[in-house]
């Protein structure tokens, strides 16, 4: 990573060390809000979103539980799957512009299309025009870079 900052910024500006932060914080909070949508069905599923069946340390200690078991089988599987950047890249190149920008548009555009301004929808369709653009690029990029690396070995 230090690389890339310092190919773009010069390394005592303020504006380097923003950059820096906010790539640590987003990281750090980025594997927390994913595990949420993975951890909360389960939690429901077990019952342990339900206070009154349990003591409030008891929830705790087992919500705590599930998000370690959850991490660990993410660990496993990152070691156990060759080429697991690989699956990561894909994953990340076509899903996160999809679920990010591309469906919150389409969304909007669905439930209140016929509520919204004129311009709002445009902006909407332009979101949606680019970050597909944007998928498909990412997507074809990170494909050409597995076989050229499946090549190279």
């Amino acid at each position: 990573i230090r690389t890339i900052f310092t190919l773009n910024f010069p390394s005592p500006s303020l504006l380097f060390a923003a950059v820096q932060c906010t790539i640590v914080v987003v990281t750090y909070t980025k594997f927390g809000v994913t595990f949420n949508g993975i951890a909360y069905p389960i939690e429901d599923y077990l019952g342990l979103r339900e206070k009154a069946r349990w003591g409030p340390k008891t929830v705790l200690a087992l919500r705590t539980l599930v998000r370690t078991l959850l991490c660990v089988s993410v660990l496993a599987v990152a070691r156990l799957v060759p080429e697991f950047v690989a699956v990561l890249g894909l994953a990340g190149a076509l899903l996160s512009v999809a679920t990010c920008v591309v469906f919150p548009c389409w969304l909007t555009l669905r439930l209140r299309g016929s509520v919204i301004s004129r311009a709002e929808r445009l902006v909407c369709l332009g979101l949606i025009a680019v970050g597909s653009v944007l998928a498909c690029w990412s997507t074809a990029v990170t494909v050409s870079s597995v076989l050229a690396e499946g090549r190279a070995q």
